[in-house]
């Protein structure tokens, strides 16, 4: 419906109206298909809630993710569609999300470039490129966090694949925990 659901109404027990900011639609059944932290605490009345805010703080929730869409004017190579740069220490990098959260200190990461299977996705003579660095949710998430990353990361990716990259990038967009946690209501920015 294009809507943002503000609120879930519940007499009785039983859902029986979804509330946004334009209507309220009646229902038979509701089904919530959101942030299951962002139903449970936000949209749900408190006597309809399963747990309170003490049991969410103690869970341990999904990795988040920095993500960078970039656009390259030159073909990459030695790329596949699919491309995993786990040069780094993993049990470190797995450490540094579950047990011991902080943003990695030598990141692995994932690079996607889709134009290697089909040139359709990006202008002719260049790369679309989506990388992808896992994280601990609930990190602190700044412009200068995202910079320094990205100089971490494509650092790694020139090097690794013997060309340069950086110079090449003429579209740059960055996506982390804030923009999870504002476009998905994702709790802690878990991705």
């Amino acid at each position: 419906l294009g809507q943002e659901v503000k609120q879930i109404y519940v007499p009785n027990g039983h859902a029986t109206k979804v509330i946004t900011q334009d209507r309220e639609y009646e229902a038979d059944v509701v089904i919530g298909g959101a942030d299951y932290h962002h139903v449970e605490q936000q949209l749900l009345p408190p006597q309809s809630r399963r747990y309170d805010e003490r049991y969410w703080q103690k869970r341990v929730m999904a990795p988040s993710s920095l993500l960078f869409y970039l656009g390259v004017d030159r073909r990459l190579k030695g790329l596949q569609h699919h491309n995993l740069f786990f040069d780094e220490d993993f049990e470190r990098h797995a450490h540094e999300i579950y047990e011991d959260p902080q943003w990695p200190s030598k990141p692995l990461f994932y690079v996607c470039a889709p134009s290697v299977t089909d040139p359709n996705v990006a202008p002719e003579g260049c790369e679309n490129l989506f990388v992808l660095v896992p994280l601990a949710p609930g990190l602190e998430d700044t412009d200068e966090l995202r910079e320094r990353y990205y100089d971490i990361v494509m650092e790694r990716l020139e090097k690794l694949t013997g060309q340069s990259i950086r110079s090449h990038v003429i579209y740059k967009r960055s996506f982390a925990h804030r923009d999870f946690e504002r476009d998905y209501h994702a709790f802690k920015g878990n991705a």
